[in-house]
């Protein structure tokens, strides 16, 4: 059987994709993940694809929304972290109530879809995956993207027929069903004129974080408030952020040395080498260490005392030792549910430890790390030390 492994999002589809059980949540109570299960990176340009959709124009306002609005519980925002998305991921979650719609948001020309069968995550995490992934094309420059819809309109489902995955031609009208899920569906939208804070784009060759920002932005007015109203966060951007880089600060996302950036180097468990120091993608006031290998797998964490805040470390500041904590979301100090709509959220850590790191900056773009799983009485590196670039 063909596997192929469309890096979106993180780039597996990358990181696309959530496992689409609804309302499945991984140890942290977020979203849970879940890939198909796919190798090497495809996309138009490195495929050979020859786009004959006859795009027109660049950025224009999208005038329907992804779905149907009236249907969904709340929206996750861009920039969540779990299981294989150990930087902060480039789609949101449409959670709904019983089946919802799908739709067009602007006129385009549907030119990739996948038939995911299987996941790729870490041990433990995999559940069943039967759903679809497709992207329109609505300009020469935008795109948007949905994973895990169920149950694709025939013309798509007959399009791709038997195989997994598919470049076709199938032209779509504003506000078109494209389809149906249940539970949870991921959308985002893809700019080539997005300008973001990467330090190293090079980093993400293997993926479209580049062309993303804010969602919502595309949208007019009337839609772009409805969503922001659904969204559970309330600083902006409300729709979430993904790009925490700052040259020479530690704040941001980090890539082992000599793995190839995020597209890694072992496609089953590419984000082995992912490291991230960046903020809650629901209360931005926490701060947050996602780690791709902690005791064998990803892990994500908030840091006792919430301090020091990683966009303020650069290499005078030494080495820097964090303690490792879970966290826990509130609503007027009451525990949160996820998955009632209330707003605003607050991010605390908890008192639960789980261990310590050591970061050094030793050049602007390249750090000394080291994990110490149910370890805090720790002052310095060891030989496990690893260095991480970007």
């Amino acid at each position: 059987m063909k596997r192929i492994l469309i890096l979106i999002v993180p780039a597996i589809l990358a990181l696309a994709i959530f496992i689409s059980i609804a309302n499945y949540t991984d140890e942290d109570g977020d979203i849970g993940t879940g890939e198909p299960k796919n190798e090497g990176v495809i996309t138009e340009e490195t495929s050979g694809f020859v786009d004959k959709s006859g795009c027109k124009g660049k950025r224009i306002t999208f005038n329907y929304p992804p779905v149907d609005l009236d249907k969904i519980d709340l929206i996750i925002p861009l920039g969540q972290m779990g299981d294989s998305h150990v930087t902060p991921v480039d789609h949101q979650y449409y959670t709904g109530i019983g089946e919802v719609n799908v739709y067009a948001p602007a006129d385009g020309t549907i030119t990739i879809v996948q038939h995911m069968t299987s996941s790729i995550t870490d041990p433990g995490n995999e559940r069943p995956v039967d759903d679809y992934l497709m992207t329109i094309k609505h300009t020469c420059t935008m795109e948007s993207h949905f994973i895990h819809v169920d149950n694709p309109i025939d013309q798509i489902v007959d399009a791709i027929g038997d195989e997994e995955f598919k470049f076709i031609y199938l032209d779509v009208k504003a506000g078109q069903i494209l389809g149906t899920y249940q539970g949870s569906v991921d959308y985002n939208v893809f700019d080539k004129e997005v300008v973001n804070s990467f330090v190293n784009p090079d980093s993400y060759r293997s993926t479209r974080y580049s062309e993303v920002q804010d969602p919502f932005n595309y949208f007019n007015d009337e839609i772009r408030n409805k969503m922001r109203a659904k969204s559970v966060r309330s600083v902006e951007p409300v729709g979430g952020k993904i790009d925490y880089d700052i040259d020479g600060k530690l704040v941001g996302t980090w890539f082992e040395e000599n793995t190839n950036g995020h597209q890694g180097v072992n496609p089953d468990r590419y984000w082995a080498g992912h490291l991230s120091f960046v903020y809650n993608h629901i209360d931005p006031s926490l701060v947050m260490i996602s780690i791709g290998t902690f005791q064998g797998k990803s892990r994500q964490f908030a840091v006792k005392g919430n301090s020091p805040d990683p966009a303020e470390i650069d290499k005078d500041s030494g080495l820097i030792k964090y303690e490792l904590v879970d966290l826990e979301y509130f609503f007027n100090n009451k525990p949160w549910d996820r998955k009632t709509l209330i707003k605003p959220l607050t991010a605390k850590e908890s008192t639960q430890s789980h261990g310590v790191v050591l970061v050094e900056i030793l050049e602007d773009r390249r750090i000394k790390f080291e994990a110490f799983p149910q370890k805090t009485q720790v002052n310095d590196f060891t030989d496990n030390a690893k260095y991480f670039v970007r």
